[in-house]
């Protein structure tokens, strides 16, 4: 017994504050707290706004008109806490004497009434079940609740199958237009038909109880996808970690023929090294989180799903169907998010030099050109071409563009905005010299020269080919 009630009592305890659940409220996520507690969170964070994100995934609860207190209290968690409370009470109590409390008499106490959740003594277990109060309550000894034969009752004023609305009537029907417990006074009031469509709890219960359970396979597909991402999400990091260390191996090979000189490089290359492992690992971490939240988030909601239809009467169920159902249809539609696979690709290049020391360069992704931008339209005028033959970089940030179409150079910057145009008869190639002065080369289609230009006072050049026969 003290091993099964050391085993639960931690799945009875509020993440807030790490005690037994009092009065627990549950969030759409399925995760319950105490009300005090939410307050305190709620009041210490977000106080005033509409949401709350739940403490331990983070997903967020709309809150009611009521905030905290409008929350659904979790019945059936308290029930559990409640049996489980009063079994650590009277298994502690297993070698020690347990005092009635009904009579002041200091009598032991040898059984318990599960109805007004009061120790008794034998004189008074007798007087109990004599008065018609009481006569019909349920007494059992505290040894049959220690071996966990019997079930602990709620306290009346938990009691959730009682409506609230009408006094004195019970929760019998169910309305799925409402999504809600109702007596049969309130069929006849707020929720008649043909509006409210209502049936008996009990059928209500078998077959929302059924549509869960329908759900359940794709939602357990959803918890494999998410530990089959999970795991590749692992096999990534670890390929990166062996790429790190083959990697770092590298390194050092190749520093071991030239220690004395390259101590300085070799220090910094490790340095980056290590660096781009810290960066990318977080990127890996926050991943593998993210992931495991979602996982948990599925475990837990399917597990306590299974565990209420399993475990909870037909009205603590029904009472939370709705928050079942809807976190169930919320988790079911989020997929793995997905991370770059380029983030675990790392090598080492050896340089080739020895006089200077290279010791080499780290390639941390797979090279090629990416298009960083486009510029240019088919057309006449600043901006436009009409065949663009040819292009140079003329200076640092301006290049020159052969039009052959419109019969001019364009000159224009690197994000091409027109600077200038230099008129000529089908351009088809050009280029640019730098030293000593600046010249931009033009090779018109059909000429026998190329002209040259000065870059600072258009001066035009011409250079003839020049062949073994002479000058063209």
């Amino acid at each position: 017994m003290a091993t099964a009630l050391k085993n639960i009592s931690p799945h009875l305890e509020c993440d807030i504050c790490a005690d037994k659940y009092k009065q627990p409220k549950v969030l759409d996520c399925m995760h319950s707290f105490c009300q005090k507690c939410l307050e305190k969170y709620y009041t210490s964070r977000y106080a005033g706004q509409p949401k709350i994100p739940c403490p331990v995934c983070r997903r967020e609860t709309v809150l009611p008109q009521t905030r905290i207190e409008g929350l659904k209290t979790n019945f059936h968690l308290m029930g559990i806490v409640e049996e489980v409370s009063l079994q650590e009470k009277v298994a502690c109590s297993e070698n020690t004497k347990v005092i009635c409390e009904i009579c002041d008499e200091g009598n032991e106490a040898l059984h318990r009434c599960l109805d007004c959740a009061q120790n008794i003594c034998p004189n008074c277990r007798k007087t109990h079940l004599r008065c018609t109060a009481t006569s019909n309550h349920t007494v059992a000894t505290l040894e049959d609740i220690r071996q966990g034969k019997v079930t602990v009752k709620k306290t009346p004023e938990e009691d959730e199958s009682k409506c609230h609305k009408h006094k004195g009537e019970v929760k019998r029907f169910y309305c799925e237009t409402c999504e809600e417990l109702i007596c049969r006074d309130c069929t006849v009031v707020h929720h008649r038909e043909p509006k409210h469509h209502y049936i008996e709890s009990g059928e209500a219960s078998r077959k929302y109880k059924q549509s869960l359970k329908d759900s359940f396979p794709d939602f357990t597909t959803g918890i494999k996808n998410l530990e089959q991402a999970l795991t590749t999400s692992s096999q990534a990091k670890q390929r990166f970690t062996q790429n790190v260390t083959k990697t770092v191996k590298a390194v050092k090979d190749k520093a071991d023929k030239m220690r004395a000189e390259i101590t300085t490089q070799e220090t910094k290359m490790i340095k980056e090294i290590k660096q781009l492992q810290q960066d990318r690992n977080r990127t890996y971490d926050e991943h593998q989180s993210t992931l495991t939240m979602m996982l948990e988030s599925k475990q837990h909601s399917l597990g306590t799903s299974q565990d209420i239809i399993n475990t909870a009467s037909d009205n603590d169920f029904l009472s939370l169907y709705p928050i079942i159902s809807k976190d169930l249809k919320s988790l079911k539609s989020q997929n793995p998010p997905q991370i770059d696979p380029k983030l675990s690709y790392l090598s080492f290049t050896p340089g080739q030099r020895i006089g200077d020391i290279n010791l080499g360069k780290l390639e941390v992704e797979t090279g090629k050109w990416e298009m960083c931008r486009e510029f240019g339209k088919r057309g006449s005028g600043p901006g436009k071409f009409i065949g663009a033959r040819d292009i140079t970089a003329t200076q640092p940030g301006e290049i020159a563009v052969a039009d052959y179409g419109n019969n001019q150079v364009v000159i224009c910057s690197n994000e091409g905005q027109h600077k200038g145009t230099i008129p000529l008869r089908h351009p088809r190639a050009v280029a640019a010299i730098h030293n000593p002065e600046q010249r931009l080369l033009v090779l018109e289609d059909g000429s026998k020269y190329v002209k040259v230009f000065n870059m600072k006072d258009n001066t035009v050049h011409q250079l003839h080919f020049v062949t073994k026969q002479g000058l063209i």
